[in-house]
């Protein structure tokens, strides 16, 4: 079940455990899947990805980063996955996490200045991941001020808590 707030999409994933995982994602299937590159053209909407524990949403977000990673050339975004578990619920903890986990993923030889990755991120040259994100505390207003900084980067949320909207119904 996909729904729009404002500038977000959310898509409800499918619980039930089986070897693939089943998505209802309106207008980004394809006959081999999921076809990542509509889903990151969505008008610069943040996506929302709502599944229960188990689901399969960890195992997509890394398959989502993988897909952008592989096909720069034509995405031209930077994927970061952020484990939200691990994140402190400072004022500029995602800003933070992103220096470093930019900074962490380069090879010595071609090191990276945070000078050099703030730009990056004001130009909006990444699509941040944010895995567990119901686990982040002060989320919204975590979230709030990086987009408030950094408005041109997209984000991808994976939450497990289900909003009241999706109902087992829905199913």
């Amino acid at each position: 079940m996909i729904s729009r707030s404002g500038t977000e999409t959310s898509v409800k994933m499918s619980s039930s455990v089986s070897s693939a995982m089943h998505l209802v994602l309106t207008g980004i299937l394809n006959s081999s899947g999921v076809d990542v590159s509509k889903m990151l053209d969505c008008s610069g909407d943040d996506i929302t990805f709502w599944g229960k524990k188990e689901s399969g949403k960890t195992i997509f977000a890394n398959y989502v980063a993988k897909y952008i990673y592989e096909n720069y050339h034509s995405v031209k975004k930077i994927p970061i996955i952020l484990d939200c578990k691990m994140l402190q619920g400072y004022k500029n903890a995602i800003e933070k996490a992103v220096i470093s986990k930019t900074s962490d993923l380069m090879d010595e030889s071609k090191a990276i200045s945070k000078e050099k990755i703030i730009s990056l991120l004001e130009n909006g040259c990444f699509v941040l991941i944010l895995d567990n994100f119901d686990k982040l505390a002060n989320s919204k207003a975590l979230v709030d001020t990086f987009k408030t900084k950094y408005p041109n980067n997209k984000i991808i949320y994976f939450r497990t808590e289900i909003p009241a909207a999706f109902t087992d119904e829905d199913e």
